[in-house]
C-alpha cells in the first residue's frame, strides 16, 4: 500500500499539466512528444541518433568570435538511454518522452522514501508538494531533469543511510545525467565534513571523491568523442555563464538587465514573464525559510544536514552561473529539500502545496507558449 500515494502523486502532477494545456487549448497533443519538446530536446534526440558534433560557430553574430558550436554541452546518459530504446523500436522522441514520464514517477517514489513512507498528513502533504514543486513541467518535458533528480535523490537516500560506495557511484552518474550533475558529488563532500567524525568521516569522504571521479570520467570521454577534453565548457563559454554576483542574479530576474553585445549572453528572457519571477522569489523564500527553520531546531540530524548541504548548493550556484541560465528550470533540481518540510506546521505545509500548484499550472503555461526553455 505504500506504493500508492506516489502514483496518486504522479496523477496529481498530470492532472495539474492537463490543467495548463487545456487553459492554452493544447490538449489535442498532450500525449505526443511535440508538447514536451522544446529548444534543447532537440539536441538531445540528436545526440541519440547521430552522437555529438563539437565545431567553430559560423552565421549571424549571436555569440563571441571564434566560438565553439555543437551538442557537446549536454550530457549523454538521457540520449544515450533514448538511442537505446530506440534500438528497442521506439522512436526517438517518443523514447525521449517515455523516459521523462518513467523517471518523473520514480523521482515521486525516491522521495516517498526520503520523506520517510507513512500514512501521516505531514508526510502525504510533503509528497503533494514534490509533485507540483516549482518547476515540475520539466519533470516531464523531453530534458533530463528528473533522470537527476531521482539519481540525486537516490544518491543521498544512500548516503544518509552509509552506503558510501553505492551513493557516490549514482553522484558519478548524475554527472553524466545533466551538466549541473557534478554538485551532486560537492554536496557529497560537504555533507562528509558536517556528519562524520573520525573513521567514518573518510569513508564518507569516499562517496563525493568517487562521484567526482564520474566527472573526470566524462571529460576523457569527451575527448574520445569529439577530440577535446573540455568541448562543455568551450561550447558553453559562448553564453556568458560563469563567476557572477548572485545577489546581482536574483535581483536581475525582477528588474531585468541590460541586453549583452551578443544576444546569446543577454539575461533570460523567460523571466519578463510573472509565474517565471513568482517561482524563483517563492523558491528562495522556501529555502532561506527552510534553513532558518531547520537550524533553529536543536539538534540538527544527519539527514537534516544533508539535505541543507544539497539544497543549498543547488539553490547558490545557478545563482553564481549567472543571468543567462532558466533557473525556472533548475530551481526543479531541489525536491529533495521537500523532506526538510515534515516538521513543519500544517497550514503552513498546506499553504506551500497550494502556492506551489498555482505555480506549477503558470510555467506550464509558460512552456506550452514557447515563452521558456
Amino acid at each position: 500500500m505504500l506504493a500508492v500515494p506516489p502514483f496518486v502523486a504522479f496523477l496529481f502532477a498530470g492532472l495539474l499539466l492537463y490543467v495548463a494545456a487545456n487553459m492554452d487549448g493544447a490538449t489535442q497533443d498532450f500525449f505526443s512528444p511535440s508538447h514536451w519538446s522544446r529548444f534543447d530536446s532537440a539536441l538531445y534526440v540528436q545526440i541519440a541518433g547521430q552522437g555529438y558534433t563539437f565545431v567553430h560557430c559560423s552565421g549571424p553574430p549571436l555569440y563571441p568570435p571564434h566560438s565553439w558550436c555543437g551538442n557537446a554541452s549536454w550530457a549523454p546518459l538521457y540520449p544515450g538511454l533514448i538511442s537505446l530504446l530506440g534500438h528497442l523500436g521506439l522512436s526517438l522522441p517518443v523514447a525521449g518522452m517515455v523516459l521523462s514520464f518513467l523517471f518523473a514517477y520514480l523521482t515521486l517514489q525516491a522521495v516517498w522514501v526520503l520523506i520517510g513512507p507513512a500514512w501521516t498528513f505531514s508526510r502525504l502533504c510533503c509528497l503533494a508538494f514534490a509533485a507540483c514543486f516549482p518547476g515540475m513541467i520539466y519533470y516531464y518535458a523531453l530534458f533530463p531533469v528528473s533522470l537527476l533528480t531521482f539519481l540525486a535523490i537516490v544518491s543521498l537516500i544512500l548516503f544518509i543511510r552509509r552506503h558510501y560506495v553505492l551513493a557516490g557511484v549514482a553522484g558519478a552518474l548524475c554527472a553524466w545525467a545533466f551538466a549541473i550533475g557534478p554538485l551532486v558529488g560537492v554536496a557529497l563532500l560537504v555533507s562528509a565534513v558536517l556528519v562524520a567524525r573520525g573513521r567514518d568521516f573518510w569513508r564518507a569522504a569516499c562517496s563525493g571523491v568517487i562521484a567526482l571521479a564520474g566527472s573526470g570520467a566524462l571529460l576523457l570521454a569527451y575527448q574520445r568523442w569529439v577530440g577535446h577534453w573540455d568541448a562543455y565548457f568551450k561550447v558553453q563559454s559562448k553564453y556568458g555563464n560563469g563567476l557572477h554576483d548572485p545577489v546581482t542574479t536574483f535581483v536581475m530576474a525582477f528588474t531585468g538587465g541590460p541586453k549583452a553585445r551578443y544576444p546569446l549572453q543577454s539575461p533570460n528572457s523567460g523571466y519578463d514573464h510573472v509565474y517565471a519571477q513568482a517561482q524563483t522569489a517563492f523558491v528562495a523564500a522556501l529555502v532561506i525559510g527552510l534553513i532558518v527553520w531547520t537550524l533553529r531546531r536543536r539538534p540538527v540530524g544527519r539527514a537534516e544536514w544533508v539535505l541543507l548541504s544539497y539544497t543549498v548548493i543547488f539553490w547558490l550556484v545557478p545563482l553564481v552561473d549567472g543571468p543567462t541560465l532558466g533557473r525556472y528550470r533548475m530551481e526543479a533540481l531541489l525536491v529533495p529539500c521537500v523532506a526538510l518540510c515534515t516538521r513543519l506546521p500544517r497550514v503552513v505545509q498546506v499553504a506551500l502545496v497550494g502556492i506551489a500548484a498555482v505555480l506549477a499550472v503558470g510555467l506550464a503555461q509558460l512552456f506550452t507558449q514557447y515563452l521558456i526553455y
